[in-house]
């Protein structure tokens, strides 16, 4: 009887773990034909067309668009940019090259005498202020501060602009110091006012050693620029700045700086300075002047220009005297060499006033009168703002 039992018992049991391992099976198939229908759904997203978007991005790393940026780097032309600028250079002719990055356009306006650079120190700087054309007031406040160097024999400030329909016609007669080519002035079209710069800049500029890009809300210690190829171990191949280093390309749509799959395939931009100021030397501004037009355009002059020296080998140098983003109560010290944020008229002649107190810009630069802008909206912002009626006035230069 005892033994009948446990028989029992036993088949019971068995029937038990049946039934558990049954379910246990039918959940096994359950999940293998979920993510059966999971990958095959991931493969039809792969293959779509469309881009995917960027919470996917993150998740699916291995989407198949984004090639690795490396070694293997490929972007139009494939060919050597080195030696086709040495070629160019030296008047041999490339006829079998194409050109990809054509720049169709005339000037409308040229400054002068902005060239006739006298070298009193080791080199000689050409100051070029990308604006907006609607932004005169800006232009104008940087001619009464920072970028007033009339008696300053080796630096010249000059503005790149495009058109709009807007009068400039009285600006340019005024101060000739207005460079601008017949295409719409507008964010997307920044590498085509950049190429302008370096083509107008080598083709009239001979005699400058260096070119210093600046946006116009930069605020720009002159005296600090002039000292900074003295920090470049080889001064002659210079691409310098605030340095961007494993950038990712932005893939939504409503972005200003959105680039396509199909533009650009890599999962990051090449090494580059940020486009709000940068130094390059003449050398330098030749061979990327040579080589624009081989190489594919971006709207983003500063990822451009990126592209342009991996192509060329030149490797951009980052310096710690480059400010791109500007915090409140923040201070002009007499490393910085620019510094951003400066779009308030105020803000700049603040900076401006304090600067030769403390770091003897009066022994650099000789500015015996400045004048406040005349809009009647920046004179009812500075009144009061300052003890005296302009701006700091420098001593004399002994120079």
């Amino acid at each position: 009887m005892f033994l009948c039992k446990h028989v029992i018992t036993g088949i019971r049991n068995i029937r038990i773990l049946k039934i558990f391992y049954s379910l246990y099976a039918i959940e096994i198939l359950l999940l293998v034909a979920i993510y059966a229908l999971y990958g095959q759904n991931r493969a039809l997203q792969t293959n779509s067309i469309d881009p995917p978007e960027i919470a996917d991005i993150s998740k699916e790393k291995s989407f198949k668009h984004n090639v690795p940026f490396g070694q293997n780097f490929k972007y139009p032309l494939e060919i050597d940019m080195l030696q086709l600028s040495r070629d160019i250079h030296s008047n041999n002719t490339r006829e079998n090259v194409k050109i990809i990055n054509p720049h169709p356009f005339s000037y409308t306006m040229l400054p002068k005498r902005k060239c006739n650079l006298k070298v009193r120190g080791n080199w000689t700087i050409i100051i070029i202020v990308k604006s907006d054309i609607r932004n005169e007031e800006r232009r104008q406040v940087i001619r009464n501060t920072w970028g007033n160097t009339s008696n300053i024999s080796d630096v010249s400030v000059v503005f790149m602009l495009g058109v709009e329909d807007m009068p400039l016609s009285a600006e340019e007669t005024k101060y000739e110091d207005i460079i601008q080519e017949n295409f719409i002035d507008d964010y997307r079209n920044n590498t085509l006012k950049t190429i302008m710069g370096f083509n107008w800049a080598v083709k009239h500029c001979k005699t400058a050693n260096y070119l210093f890009f600046v946006d116009d809300d930069y605020f720009v210690n002159v005296a600090s620029l002039m000292t900074l190829p003295n920090r470049c171990k080889n001064n002659h191949n210079v691409y310098l700045g605030s340095i961007t280093s494993n950038a990712i390309p932005y893939r939504d749509k409503d972005s200003k700086w959105y680039i396509s799959w199909e533009d650009y395939p890599y999962d990051k931009w090449p090494p580059y300075i940020m486009g709000g100021a940068y130094l390059v030397s003449m050398k330098t501004a030749r061979q990327f002047q040579i080589i624009f037009p081989y190489v594919k355009p971006i709207h983003m002059d500063d990822v451009f220009l990126g592209i342009v020296s991996h192509k060329l080998n030149i490797r951009p140098i980052g310096v710690p005297s480059f400010y791109s983003g500007r915090k409140k109560g923040h201070k002009i010290t007499g490393s910085i060499v620019a510094s951003h944020g400066y779009e308030n008229s105020v803000d700049v002649y603040r900076a401006w006033k304090q600067l030769p107190k403390k770091y003897g810009f009066e022994n650099f630069i000789n500015v015996t009168k400045i004048v406040k802008p005349h809009d009647i909206k920046w004179k009812n912002e500075l009144k009061g703002k300052f003890k005296r009626e302009v701006p700091y006035q420098t001593a004399k230069s002994k120079a």
